[in-house]
């Protein structure tokens, strides 16, 4: 198939089309130039780069390209589906949207106060926190009193010889692990304490990339209607602490299988959350049962790969009183393999590789299928101090489909939160990476 031809003359070396602005390139550019200087000065001029004429062209056009580059620039970052950094910034701020910061991590402590009166956490210059430590030597805190924690109250009394639950945050901001019992020194030593952390860290995220804030954008501008599954979805994200949403809409005649498993109703929607901190049901319940018409019921969730939530709405009123049901997903965190080939050259750089691998995963929506094609892509586009030859994914969490020419993996309705410091077997032309 031959390509599209694309004529440059020194009229139309930056134009308007219905694709958007076309801006020459520096080689058509050069072309033009020295078009011009042989109508001039004859056929036979030497623009050779080794000749003065040459290198004048040369810079000639090279100021010239760089001049329409930058329109095209301002150009694309003038439209929201292409504008990046802080002009994409500008743009959703617009819309009053704005792009999320990074977050803790956060652990629960079972802590018991073995004095014989009670100790009370809080915050101000004078209040009294909790501050511990893990394994890899990275501080924790209780951070009561702290606005910027929705955990956080404005204190904690912990009562003598009683058990109590108490959210500590990482000092770190970003996606920081720290598995069941991973938290094991307390560094305040004033009070006689003991502790232990009840279960894995709720893990942070790093700052909201583009992409991520675009969505949510557009999540956000189609929340104000009702009734739709997208504005549903949108009403959802806004909560603060929500990752990302899927909905199942069973509009059919017919029952509909989500891909955990779990059986939705005809006339009837399944709701799924990520969340990257916990959240009260009560604002969820709430938000689903308002943007929902009236009559349209929320599956009970299966369990699998998830934790059933439920609500009941107006609770008080016999009458009106309704459940709400929907799933918090469970994150794929560990179990998972990936065997890669590859060919490294100088300056490869192990830790952005893996990094690279990390966000493309993490960063995946609930659910959503992916070929080793498209991973594959994704890693190659990153960076060229490597050559790919294949990739390959071994877990118990995936269903792996065998298509005509690559392998596409399905998630049941789950998401992936790895960790940036897996267990990585490295030869000459291999990678094995594990969780």
């Amino acid at each position: 198939m031959p390509l599209v031809q694309d004529d440059r003359t020194v009229l139309n070396l930056i134009k308007l089309t219905s694709s958007g602005l076309s801006v020459a390139s520096f080689i058509q550019i050069k072309d033009v130039l020295s078009e011009k200087f042989k109508e001039i000065y004859g056929s036979d001029i030497d623009l050779a780069n080794t000749t003065a004429d040459g290198i004048y062209v040369h810079n000639v056009a090279l100021i010239i390209s760089n001049i329409l580059q930058a329109f095209n620039f301002l150009y694309t970052n003038l439209d929201i589906r292409t504008a990046q950094g802080t002009y994409l910034e500008s743009l959703c701020a617009l819309s009053g949207i704005y792009r999320q910061s990074a977050t803790q991590s956060v652990a629960y402590m079972s802590i018991t106060n073995n004095e014989e009166t009670s100790i009370t956490l809080q915050g101000g210059t004078s209040g009294t926190q909790l501050h511990f430590v893990d394994n890899a030597g990275i501080e924790w805190t209780t951070c009561v009193g702290d606005v910027t924690h929705s955990k956080a109250t404005s204190q904690i009394v912990l009562e003598p010889g009683i058990a109590q639950s108490v959210p500590i945050y990482c000092t770190i901001y970003g996606p920081v692990q720290a598995k069941k019992g991973w938290i094991s020194t307390l560094l305040t030593n004033e009070y006689d304490l003991s502790f232990t952390q009840i279960d894995d860290a709720e893990i942070g995220s790093n700052i909201e990339s583009d992409a991520q804030l675009r969505q949510r954008r557009n999540e956000n501008i189609s929340s104000s209607g009702l009734t739709v599954t997208s504005n549903l979805r949108g009403a959802i994200s806004k909560i603060g602490g929500v990752k990302n949403v899927k909905i199942y809409n069973n509009n059919t005649g017919n029952y509909l299988i989500a891909l955990d498993g779990t059986i939705i109703q005809q006339g009837s929607v399944y709701v799924i959350i990520n969340q990257s901190q916990v959240i009260d049901d009560e604002l969820i319940g709430t938000v689903i049962y308002e943007k929902m018409t009236p009559g349209i019921k929320t599956s009970k969730s299966n369990e699998v790969c998830g934790i059933n939530h439920s609500y009941t709405y107006d609770e008080e009123n016999q009458v009106l009183a309704n459940v709400v049901n929907w799933k918090e997903c469970t994150k794929i965190s560990s179990g998972l393999t990936i065997n890669i080939s590859l060919v490294k050259y100088n300056n490869f750089s192990l830790n952005e590789f893996c990094d690279n691998l990390v966000s493309y995963l993490n960063n995946l929506e609930i659910g959503q299928a992916f070929t080793t094609y498209e991973l594959l892509s994704e890693m190659i586009s990153e960076n060229r101090t490597y050559v790919m030859n294949s990739i390959e994914l071994q877990s118990d969490d995936l269903t792996i489909i065998d298509m005509t020419d690559y392998v596409q993996y399905n998630t049941k309705d789950t998401c992936f939160n790895l960790s940036n410091t897996p267990t990585i077997v490295e030869t000459d032309n291999t990678l094995v990476i594990t969780w």
